[in-house]
Parts: C-alpha cells; structure tokens; sequence
C-alpha cells in the first residue's frame, strides 16, 4: 500500500529510503512501533535478495528513539559502515542490510551525546529495572545498556538453547517505552508465557516462558547487570583492504509467518511555501 504523505507529517514518522544494489524502490514509513526485516514474505519490511536472512534484523520505534537489533544473521548488518549487533538510529544514518541500503532521510531524530557514548533514550521515560531469564540454575541477566535479548540455537543468540525444538533465531526479549515485551518470530515449536501461545505480549516479573520445549523464568534481578560486550569490531580485526564478501544465504528455518502487514511504501509531498503579496 502506497500512502502520500506531507513533509511535516514525514518528520515525525520516520522513513527509510531504500536503495537495492539492483534498483531503488519506494520510501517506506515505520508506521508501527516493531517492524521485522528480512527475506520471508510476511516480514514487515521484506528485502527479497539472496545476501538477506529470512528474519535478519529487528526495529523497535518508540518515544524520542528508533533502534535497530541484528538478529544473528548471516551477513549482519552496517550502520555507517561500520558492523553492529544493536544500535540506535538518527537522521542521515545509513544502514547496509545485504545487498539493500537504507538511509534513514527523517523522523530519528538526532543522536545525543552522554559520557562520550551515543544514547537514544526516548523522553520522560525511565528505563526497566534490571531483569534476567532464568533456566534452572543459570541466569541470563540483561547486560547493561542494551534494550534487546535474542534467543534461539544460533550463535550470535544471546541465549542460546541447545535443544532441537528450538529455532536457530526463535524468539527476542526488548525494551519499548520502559517496558519489556518477547516476540515470537513464527518458529515452529512456539513460545508461551504463563502456557498461553502468544506473537507479543508484555513481560511482568515471575512470568514463565517456554521457548520451543525449553522452560524459562523473567526475573527481576538484585544483581548490577554487566557491561554489553562493545557492538563495533575493533578496527584491528577489521580488514580495511577489501569489503567483506557477502554470502548467500540458506536458512534451515523458515517461519510460517502470520505477522503484522507490511509497513507503508510512502509519496512525501512538500505543501508549497505561502505567497504573500
């Protein structure tokens, strides 16, 4: 569905344009507070190309910020050139999902900086306390500043589950409007909270999930949450000769998604400058 938009209107919902090493294709409006990229038909934003994961990337939209989460896929994902894990999102940035460039052209506001580090908090809104998934006797907490939690069999998963019921990228845990909410990404043995089947729903302290067969508890947690590991490679384990080869992808998961619709394709128009005599 293509929606013509004004361009004051265009500042506050943000839009992506979109270039494909192939051919540009129309701007696209986040006009939904989670959008799903990837190679599926079903995701919220598709990107049909071999170098694109069928779920490769997660987008979370709330107040005063826009972030972006890698779902551990095959080729990542580049925010400015450089390779993130998760990341927050502003004006002007530039994303690289396979063989697909995004430029985020307006509504992510600007970048601010605290401590010498970027934050992208959204407004009045104080964080979730500090939380953990907890399996028997292991716990994963929620490391500090970080606003996601993947789950699934693959590495790059934050909490891997080594259990064939398990989807290689099966389900995330993430923050929006200080709160905390899990998202299944259609995988075939399902997630439950408190034995209900659930797409999304809001997490609350003691809430018991099942992802696949395997069982896991949400805490909150007494304990300091550990610094998030550093999402850019060093530039010493980078090669800076040759751009990395990307591969093709072949997912052995392939979810049957019944998600939201896809996100808008957008026409901006710009109202014409008042004349006065």
């Amino acid at each position: 569905m293509r929606v013509q938009l004004s361009s004051q209107v265009s500042e506050f919902l943000p839009v992506f344009n979109i270039f494909a090493d192939d051919g540009n294709r129309s701007p696209v409006a986040l006009d939904r507070a989670v959008c799903v990229v990837g190679r599926q038909e079903g995701t919220n934003l598709p990107l049909p190309a071999e170098h694109v994961s069928k779920v490769h990337a997660f987008i979370v939209r709330e107040q005063g910020r826009v972030y972006l989460r890698d779902l551990a896929s095959t080729n990542g994902v580049e925010l400015n050139g450089a390779p993130v894990q998760e990341a927050g999102l502003s004006d002007a940035d530039t994303l690289r999902i396979g063989s697909y460039t995004l430029r985020c052209a307006s509504g992510f506001g600007a970048a601010k900086e605290i401590r010498g580090q970027l934050r992208y908090m959204p407004m009045d809104v104080p964080p979730p306390p500090p939380a953990e998934l907890r399996k028997d006797d292991v716990s994963f907490p929620f490391p500090r500043d970080r606003h996601t939690m993947l789950i699934g069999r693959r590495e790059g998963c934050d909490v891997r589950l080594d259990d064939p019921s398990v989807a290689p990228v099966h389900a995330i845990l993430f923050e929006i409007d200080g709160r905390r909410y899990v998202h299944d990404f259609g995988a075939p043995g399902g997630t439950t909270v408190n034995g209900q089947p659930i797409h999304r729903t809001e997490l609350n302290p003691g809430d018991a999930l099942k992802i696949g067969e395997v069982g896991l508890r949400y805490e909150i947690s007494d304990r300091e949450p550990t610094p998030a590991e550093d999402f850019h490679r060093s530039e010493d384990s980078m090669d800076t000769t040759t751009p990395a080869e990307l591969v093709d992808v072949e997912d052995s998961f392939a979810p049957a998604l019944a998600w939201d619709s896809e996100i808008i394709d957008v026409e901006i128009s710009v109202a014409p400058s008042p004349h006065f005599p």
